[in-house]
């Protein structure tokens, strides 16, 4: 299931930095979001997530997965990684 979770996120995942910032502060933080028009897919990959305690979130319109604790984020690419070179350099980036 890792191999499969990792094709998935690899061909239909990104990998993006999020900033924002509070009194004038700027903060950046990884996020990892994966996208698919199929119900199912979402909710079998997010409950597998899950169960790798990564702290999944699905958004409002069910087609989304995203992980955005550092932490989770990190052990995610500690746990299943990527062959997507563009999601690592951005990851390590």
């Amino acid at each position: 299931m890792i191999a499969c979770v990792r094709g998935l996120l690899d061909t239909d995942g990104s990998v993006f930095r999020h900033s924002y910032s509070v009194r004038h502060k700027i903060y950046h933080y990884k996020k990892i979001s994966f996208s698919s028009r199929s119900k199912p897919l979402i909710f079998s990959v997010y409950h597998f997530l899950k169960e790798l305690d990564l702290s999944p979130r699905i958004t409002k319109n069910n087609f989304e997965i995203r992980i955005e604790n550092q932490k989770n984020v990190k052990n995610y690419f500690h746990l299943i990684g990527s062959h997507n070179t563009k999601h690592l350099n951005r990851y390590l980036k």
